[in-house]
């Protein structure tokens, strides 16, 4: 099963990504399949990423965090005994760059593609912050 989701998910993230977003619920603002429910949010100034996961079924489901190249950068594994799940991934040590969630069971896939940025501090260019150069 595991590389089914990875073979699944390196290919979600050349182009598949647009569909995922198509089918998503105003109801739940997720992504919804016959058989789980997703939900990916940001918590505001930090850089970590929730994906929440409800399912009705005892199924296994896998939530996989991949990078433009189909790399696997992190990997949770949902039981057939769990019926909602919450998954933090921190983005922190990560370059900036397309990154994509990937929510799988044996039959569906959803997709939730993002961008990491650089964000710098602006500083004021005044006289103090100036530094000479040689």
């Amino acid at each position: 099963m595991k590389t089914i989701c990875q073979i699944i998910a390196t290919s979600l993230v050349l182009g598949v990504s647009a569909i995922a977003q198509a089918q998503e619920s105003p109801k739940w603002a997720g992504i919804e399949t016959p058989t789980f429910q997703t939900l990916t949010t940001s918590v505001e100034g930090t850089s970590i990423i929730k994906v929440h996961v409800n399912k009705d079924l005892a199924s296994t489901v896998r939530i996989i965090m991949v990078d433009h190249s189909g790399t696997v950068r992190a990997s949770q594994k949902m039981s057939k005994s769990e019926y909602q799940k919450l998954v933090r991934f921190d983005l922190s040590q990560l370059p900036a760059g397309k990154y994509s969630i990937v929510v799988c069971d044996r039959e569906h896939t959803a997709t939730k593609t993002f961008r990491k940025e650089v964000t710098t501090l602006g500083i004021p260019l005044t006289a103090q912050n100036l530094v000479a150069a040689h």
